[in-house]
């Protein structure tokens, strides 16, 4: 019982990281901190406007760590509640739990099962 309810709350986190937007933070991370290499790159740019161009992209960057760090984290939480919830319920053993989730097996079926669900929903998505 504890390995599918820990695989159903890998595919629960998933499905709400993609639903409260994860993947779309990240990637405009990368394509801000990308702007921001340009920007100190850039010959053309007098050292002053480097500056207060890297300060909006440093600005805007926090704000993409602060929303990803949350929506993460609220992704993680429900899952994480249910597993709990079972626990607290007696269906499933916390400790057996916590011993299954540090094994190199679980790691690695939990890997293939992210994997696996995040394909799902970007097909389902396409």
């Amino acid at each position: 019982m504890s390995w599918a309810a820990a695989l159903a709350a890998v595919v629960l986190f998933v499905v709400l990281a993609d639903r409260f937007g994860v993947t779309p933070r990240v990637r405009e991370v990368l394509a801000q901190n990308r702007a921001a290499v340009a920007t100190i790159r850039d010959p053309n740019l007098a050292e002053a406007d480097k500056e207060a161009a890297v300060r909006r992209h440093a600005g805007r960057l926090l704000t993409l760590f602060v929303s990803s760090t949350l929506r993460t984290a609220a992704a993680l939480a429900v899952p994480l509640g249910g597993l709990w919830l079972l626990a607290r319920a007696g269906v499933v053993d916390a400790a057996a739990l916590l011993d299954l989730s540090l094994s190199w097996t679980f790691l690695a079926a939990a890997t293939v099962v992210a994997l696996l669900a995040a394909v799902a929903l970007r097909r389902r998505r396409v």
